[in-house]
C-alpha cells in the first residue's frame, strides 16, 4: 500500500500560472515618445496634481529589489502618481515631490521613472539632469540601508535595459525625513551610445538597487531634465587653464575640465596672433607654420588636473600659449585660452619625475609588495637631492634591498643627463587604504612629490559585508561569458549579517561564466595545514559552482589563461539554505602566489539550468590537525544476521598520526568494500590524502531502531562522529502513521507585503515532499496545508 507520486497536474497548473502571469505583465504601458530637444524643470507640474508630463510613466519593474540594477525587459505594471509627497511620505510609490520626481521602493517593490523619446536625424545624445535624494532615514543604527540611483536605456519598447554605470548616484548618510528639499544634489550628464542615434523610439529610466545595511528605505528625484543632441563644449574649471613653476628653460602648463575630454595646446613667441581652433589641434600658429612645441591632454576624470611640463626654451625669453578644449563628442570651444610666460633670467634648478603618481593595490597585512618604480630628472642642481618617503612605503636605489624612508642622491648621480631610479615598496601595518608621498628637494628646486596609495588587506578571512568588496579588497569578479549580469556584493541573502556576494545569471542574455577570485594567498608563509572554509547557498536546481585553486594564476588577466585544479567544495544540494563547507586541506598548493576561485557556469540562458548561487563567510586558517568525516547514513530495513548494500565515504584527518577508526555495534567497515570488519586503520598519509571507506549495517538480533557513532582514535585524538542509524525490525510487522505540515503545498498567493506564502519553488517543493514520504514508507499518512490537490496525486 506504498505509493509513488506524480505530477502530471502540476505542469498544467504551471502552464495556467505562466499564462496569467504574462498577461499581467503585458499591461505596462510606454509613454509617448518626445521630440529633441527636450527640457523638463516640472515647474509646471502642480505638487497636488496626479499626472505625469508629457513623455513620463512610471512603472513596477519587479516586485523583488536586488542588490544588482534590474534590465529585465518586461515591465510588471504601470504605476500611478501620488501627489503631494513629501520627504515624510513612506508610501512605496511614484511620488510627485512638488517640482521633481521620484520614488520610494519596498520590501515587494522595485519602482523606475521612464521616460521615451525619438531621435530620428540626431546624433551624440546627451541627458543631463539633476540626481537627489528627498527622504533619507539613515541613522546608523536601526536605518542603515545605501541605496544607488543609475539611468538606463533601450532602443524601441521591448529589448532588456543596458545600464550607464557612469551615472550611478549614492543616497549617502544625511537624514531627510520632511519637506521635499533635495539632499545631495548632482548634476549627471551622460551621452548616449551610438546605438540611439538616429532612432524613431528611445526610452532611458531611473531605477536603484539595494547596496548595503538595513531598515527603512531612502527615496530618489531627478529635476532639471534636459536631452537633446550633445552641442555644449567642454567648460574649463576654475583658474585653469594656469602656468606654475617657471624655470629658465621651461614651465608647467595645467588643465581641468567640468567633463572628460581634451586640451590641445601651442607654444610661441610673445605677440604672435592667436591661432584657429583648428590651427591649435594641428599644432600650428596662425599662419599654419610649426609652432614652437604642442600637444594634447587627455581628460579622463574630471575631478583632476593634468599637468605638461614644457621644457627646451630660452632663457630670459616671452612666450604665448594658446590652448582650446573639446569633451568627448567632439564639441569644441569657441575661442582659445591665452596665456603669457616668461622664462627665468637666471639658471634655475629643476626637478621632476616621470611619474607623479603610484599605486600598489591591495597588500597582504605585514607583507611587502613587489617594488615600484620611476626615474628623476634634475637640471642645474648645485646640492644634492634628497628623497623623504611616508607611512607605509620605503624607497631604495635598487629593487631589492637597503629599502628605508630617506635617500640621498648626489649631484654627480646626475650629471651627463643621467636619470636615476627610485625603487618603492609598500608593506602595510594595517589593513585599510593607505596614502602616502616621496617629497623630493634639492637646493634652490621646486620640491616635486610623487603620491603613493596602496590597501593592505587580510586574505585569509572574508566576510564581505562591505558592499564594495569586489572592488576594495583584493577579491575580485571575472565574466569569461556574459557580459552583463556579474557576481555582486548582496544585502538580502546572507549568512552573516549584512552582506554576501551572489550571482544568478537568470537576466544574463545567452550563457554565463563568472568567476569569483580570492587576493593572492601565501599559504607557504603557513607552517601546519592551510584549510579553506565557506558557506554557500543555493537557490532552484541547476548547475552547482565550481571551486578551483590555481599556483600559476597572474591576478589580473582571464583566469583561463592560467591553470586551475577542481576541489571537491561540498556544497549544498538543498535549495535556500546556507551550508558551511570545511576542512578543505590547501596542503598541495603552499605557495607564495596561490589563488581560489567560485566558477558558476550556465549551458542556457532564462532557463531551467540558471541558479542563484551566495558565497559567504570564506577563512583560511593555519590548523595543527583536522577530522573531516562526519558520514550519516540510514541504512533502512536488514533482516538479522544479513548484510546490507554497503555506503561510502571519505575518510580525511591530518595532524593524529596513524588512525583507527570503528564502527557502531551491529555495523561493519571495509577499505576495499570486500572485507568487513569493526574497525579499519588508516595511515597518517592516506589520512591528509583522503581515504575512501564502506559501511555496512549487519545486525545481529531484531530491534525497531539500531543506532550509533564512529570512533576515531590517533594521537592526540579520541573522537565520536558520524551517525549511523537502521531497523532490523520487519516492516511487516509493524503500522506507521505519519503525520506532515506541507507548509502551503502548490501554493501561488502573494501576502500583502507581496511575498508569496510558503516555497517559491512548487516544482521543487513537490519533488522534496515525495522524496521524504517515499523515504518514510509509511502506512498512513496524515497531511496539512495543501494548497493543490491536483499536485498532490496519488
Amino acid at each position: 500500500m506504498k505509493h509513488n507520486y506524480y505530477f502530471k497536474h502540476l505542469v498544467a497548473f504551471l502552464s495556467f500560472f505562466c499564462c496569467f502571469s504574462a498577461s499581467v505583465f503585458a499591461q505596462a504601458t510606454s509613454p509617448v515618445t518626445q521630440d529633441l530637444p527636450f527640457s523638463q524643470n516640472f515647474l509646471a507640474l502642480d505638487a497636488a496634481s496626479a499626472a505625469y508630463p508629457a513623455g513620463f510613466q512610471g512603472w513596477t519593474a519587479s516586485i523583488i529589489p536586488g542588490s544588482s540594477f534590474n534590465t529585465t525587459a518586461t515591465q510588471v505594471a504601470d504605476r500611478a502618481l501620488v501627489a503631494s509627497s513629501t520627504a515624510g511620505t513612506t508610501s512605496g510609490n511614484i511620488h510627485n515631490y512638488n517640482g521633481k520626481i521620484g520614488f520610494l521602493n519596498t520590501g515587494s517593490l522595485d519602482l523606475a521613472l521612464g521616460f521615451a523619446f525619438k531621435t530620428v536625424g540626431r546624433s551624440r545624445i546627451a541627458v543631463e539632469y539633476d540626481a537627489m535624494v528627498i527622504r533619507n532615514p539613515y541613522n546608523g543604527t536601526t536605518n542603515s540601508r545605501i541605496n544607488e540611483l543609475v539611468l538606463q536605456y533601450r532602443v524601441g519598447t521591448t529589448d532588456a535595459f543596458n545600464t550607464l554605470l557612469p551615472t550611478v548616484y549614492s543616497s549617502g548618510i544625511t537624514s531627510q525625513t520632511a519637506g521635499t528639499t533635495g539632499l545631495n544634489s548632482q548634476k549627471i550628464k551622460v551621452v548616449l551610445p551610438t546605438e540611439c542615434d538616429n532612432k524613431e523610439v528611445v526610452q532611458i529610466r531611473w531605477i536603484s538597487r539595494q547596496v548595503s545595511g538595513g531598515g527603512s528605505r531612502p527615496s530618489f528625484a531627478v529635476d532639471n531634465i534636459s536631452v537633446n543632441n550633445d552641442v555644449t563644449p567642454a567648460v574649463n574649471a576654475d583658474g585653469f587653464p594656469k602656468i606654475s613653476n617657471i624655470l629658465s628653460d621651461g614651465f608647467d602648463f595645467s588643465t581641468q575640465l567640468n567633463e572628460t575630454g581634451k586640451t590641445y595646446f601651442v607654444v610661441l613667441p610673445s605677440g604672435s596672433a592667436a591661432p584657429g581652433a583648428a590651427q591649435i589641434k594641428a599644432g600650428t600658429n596662425a599662419t599654419d607654420a610649426a609652432a614652437l612645441q604642442a600637444g594634447v591632454i587627455e581628460i579622463t576624470d574630471a575631478t583632476v588636473a593634468y599637468v605638461k611640463n614644457i621644457t627646451g626654451l630660452t632663457l630670459s625669453t616671452a612666450y604665448v600659449v594658446y590652448s582650446i578644449s573639446e569633451d568627448a563628442s567632439s564639441n569644441i570651444q569657441t575661442e582659445s585660452n591665452k596665456l603669457n610666460v616668461v622664462t627665468s633670467s637666471v639658471v634655475v634648478p629643476s626637478l621632476s619625475t616621470t611619474k607623479t603618481a603610484l599605486d600598489f593595490s591591495f597588500i597582504e597585512q605585514n607583507f611587502s609588495s613587489t617594488a615600484l618604480n620611476y626615474q628623476i630628472e634634475a637640471f642645474n642642481i648645485t646640492g644634492a637631492v634628497t628623497l623623504t618617503a611616508s607611512g607605509n612605503f620605503t624607497i631604495s636605489k635598487n629593487e631589492t634591498t637597503n629599502f628605508q624612508s630617506v635617500l640621498v642622491f648626489p649631484v654627480q648621480d646626475f650629471n651627463n643627463n643621467k636619470t636615476p631610479a627610485v625603487y618603492v615598496r609598500f608593506t602595510p601595518s594595517i589593513t585599510g587604504v593607505s596614502a602616502g608621498q616621496i617629497i623630493h628637494e634639492s637646493t634652490g628646486a621646486s620640491t616635486k612629490t610623487v603620491a603613493l596609495s596602496g590597501t593592505g588587506i587580510n586574505p585569509y578571512i572574508q566576510d564581505f559585508n562591505d558592499s564594495k568588496v569586489l572592488t576594495n579588497s583584493g577579491w575580485t569578479e571575472y565574466s569569461v561569458a556574459g557580459d552583463k549580469i556579474k557576481w555582486v556584493s548582496t544585502n538580502t541573502r546572507f549568512n552573516s549579517s549584512p552582506a554576501a556576494v551572489q550571482m544568478n545569471g537568470y537576466s544574463e542574455t545567452g550563457v554565463s561564466k563568472d568567476w569569483l577570485i580570492s587576493p593572492n594567498l601565501r599559504l607557504d608563509t603557513f607552517d601546519k595545514f592551510p584549510l579553506l572554509s565557506f558557506y554557500s547557498r543555493k537557490f532552484f536546481a541547476a548547475t552547482p559552482l565550481k571551486l578551483m585553486v590555481s599556483v600559476d594564476y597572474d591576478g589580473k588577466s582571464n583566469p583561463e589563461t592560467a591553470t586551475w585544479t577542481a576541489l571537491e567544495g561540498d556544497f549544498p544540494t538543498t535549495t535556500g539554505t546556507f551550508k558551511q563547507s570545511q576542512y578543505i586541506n590547501l596542503q598541495a598548493y603552499k605557495t607564495n602566489h596561490t589563488y581560489v576561485a567560485w566558477i558558476y557556469e550556465t549551458i542556457v540562458s532564462s532557463g531551467s539550468d540558471i541558479a542563484e548561487w551566495t558565497v559567504d563567510d570564506v577563512k583560511i586558517s593555519n590548523e595543527a590537525s583536522f577530522l573531516a568525516s562526519n558520514p550519516n547514513f540510514n541504512f533502512g530495513e536488514v533482516a538479522p544476521n544479513t548484510a546490507s548494500t554497503s555506503q561510502s565515504f571519505v575518510f580525511m584527518a591530518g595532524g593524529y598520526g596513524d588512525i583507527a577508526v570503528t564502527a557502531p555495534a551491529d555495523y561493519q567497515l571495509s577499505v576495499d568494500n570486500s572485507n568487513f570488519q569493526s574497525s579499519v586503520a588508516v595511515s597518517a598519509a592516506d589520512g591528509v590524502a583522503g581515504k575512501i571507506i564502506y559501511a555496512r549495517f549487519f545486525p545481529s538480533s531484531k530491534a525497531l531502531s539500531i543506532s550509533g557513532t564512529l570512533t576515531v582514535v590517533g594521537t592526540g585524538l579520541n573522537q565520536e562522529t558520524g551517525s549511523f542509524k537502521g531497523s532490523s525490525f520487519p516492516k511487516t510487522e509493524t503500522f506507521d502513521i505519519v503525520t506532515y505540515n506541507l507548509e502551503f503545498f502548490g501554493s501561488n498567493v502573494m501576502g500583502s507585503t507581496g511575498t508569496e506564502f510558503g516555497p517559491i519553488d512548487d516544482a521543487l517543493q513537490i519533488e522534496n515532499v515525495a522524496k521524504v514520504m517515499n523515504t518514510l514508507n509509511a502506512d498512513v499518512y496524515s497531511v496539512q496545508e495543501v494548497s493543490d490537490d491536483a499536485a498532490l496525486e496519488t
